[in-house]
């Protein structure tokens, strides 16, 4: 994420792990307002379904990502921040 970016998400249907490696920044938390500075080696998790403010404060913030239910790779962020409900796969009979 490039230095100076501010994103406003909220996944309805994953929980959200974060790792930061790189970069520093800060997730605020919309429904409160409480906010946690990010930094190598911070991690987060949105288990709720938290609506958030994530910003790159100081050089290109960069995090990896864990989705559960995991992501397929072609979901694009709706307009209100969020990612579609995962589509229903076969199971075991």
């Amino acid at each position: 994420m490039p230095e100076g970016s501010v994103l406003e998400m909220e996944y309805k249907h994953h929980v959200e792990a974060n790792y930061c490696y790189a970069g520093e920044g800060d997730v605020t938390e919309v429904s409160t307002g409480r906010r946690h500075e990010l930094k190598p080696g911070s991690i987060y998790v949105l288990d709720k379904h938290d609506r958030h403010i994530l910003r790159a404060i100081k050089g290109d913030l960069r995090l990896v990502c864990v989705f559960n239910p995991p992501l397929s790779g072609d979901e694009t962020h709706q307009d209100d921040g969020s990612f579609p409900p995962p589509e229903p796969k076969g199971g075991f009979a």
